[in-house]
């Protein structure tokens, strides 16, 4: 067996989920050390093309940068899906990057469960005709350990959009314990899959807050056709693109169709598939509403009314389908609705 363990992408009928890497086994796991996007640059990773701010996009300057954002309240307006946009540089972000990680692409049944160390709780899309997906998610203090000691352990609430090609990107806030330089924190992650591949960028500087909502989304950006996926967060003024994936997978084909079939989960992973945590959210539970896909280059509420969906759970963890399919709770146990 190789030294290095690494699972990554879950390539199935129903879900794309990031499978956080690590080094070790299950049972001895070891911290990986994600590289920071300077050194990568200096390496040849090829990173800055990431970077490279989409057609029509101008690029932010620092100062209009919100990165200390507190989050959506409550009872706050939505965001608007036609604020204004800009791109931020790398430099701004303090980025982190795990590159390469080979996947272990495991099969199972739209209606079926992951298995082994993995959990997932949401709502889903069932075809690949959407150009993109956004929500607002809740940030919460998981009871994850802080040593990566007994088991890899990670929350990531996300959203994540699949080509018919079988690639894939992911956007949301993560917790994990077996990441070196991340610790107690939650951070904002970004994840693409070409193929077998999975890349991980940890977006140090967005200075997310425990209670807050914060809005992401990912979505076909550039002309119809391209091959060019946009991510991007809300400050509480604009969408700030943090980050681009060129030259792989499109969300909207040449006719104006789509091309992406999106999902909105809690992922829980526990490695050795027993070390589950709560999740500490709200008194209703991990909140995540505000679901949308963008269709016809129109944002809409993907409601039941208008789209065909899917809702997922799996023991232990249990969510609350307040409006289907755009609206839930998730809560270590059973929940109470």
């Amino acid at each position: 067996m190789p030294l290095t363990k690494v699972l990554g992408m879950v390539v199935c009928t129903m879900f794309v989920g990031v499978l956080l890497a690590e080094v070790g086994s299950a049972a001895n796991p070891q911290p990986r050390r994600p590289v920071p996007y300077e050194q990568a640059v200096t390496q040849g990773w090829g990173v800055e093309k990431y970077f490279k701010k989409p057609q029509g996009i101008r690029y932010c300057s620092p100062i209009e940068i919100n990165f200390a954002f507190a989050g959506v309240a409550p009872n706050a307006p939505i965001p608007p899906d036609d604020a204004p946009e800009c791109f931020a540089r790398p430099e701004y972000q303090d980025i982190r990057i795990l590159r390469n990680h080979a996947a272990v692409p495991p099969f199972y049944p739209d209606e079926g469960s992951a298995g082994g160390g993995y959990r997932y709780a949401g709502s889903r899309a069932s075809y690949y005709n959407f150009e993109g997906g956004s929500n607002l998610s809740e940030v919460s203090d998981p009871s994850i350990r802080h040593v990566c000691d007994i088991s890899h352990q990670h929350l990531y609430s996300r959203i994540a959009g699949l080509s018919t090609g079988g690639n894939a990107w992911e956007i949301g806030w993560v917790e994990t314990n077996c990441i070196q330089d991340i610790g107690d924190q939650r951070l904002v992650l970004t994840t693409t899959y070409t193929g077998p591949l999975q890349d991980e960028f940890f977006h140090r500087n967005w200075q997310l807050i425990d209670g807050g909502e914060h809005a992401f989304r990912g979505r076909q950006c550039g002309p119809p056709g391209d091959l060019a996926i946009c991510m991007d967060i809300w400050d509480g003024d604009s969408w700030i693109g943090i980050r681009a994936f060129y030259d792989v997978m499109r969300c909207e084909n040449g006719d104006g169709s789509g091309n992406c079939r999106i999902n909105w989960v809690h992922e829980m992973a526990a490695l050795d598939g027993t070390s589950w945590f709560d999740l500490n959210g709200g008194p209703d539970g991990l909140r995540m509403r505000n679901i949308k896909v963008r269709y016809g280059n129109v944002w809409d509420l993907f409601n039941d009314g208008g789209y065909t969906g899917a809702w997922n759970e799996e023991w232990p963890y249990s969510i609350c389908r307040v409006y289907a399919f755009y609206h839930f709770t998730t809560r270590h146990g059973s929940a109470t609705c």
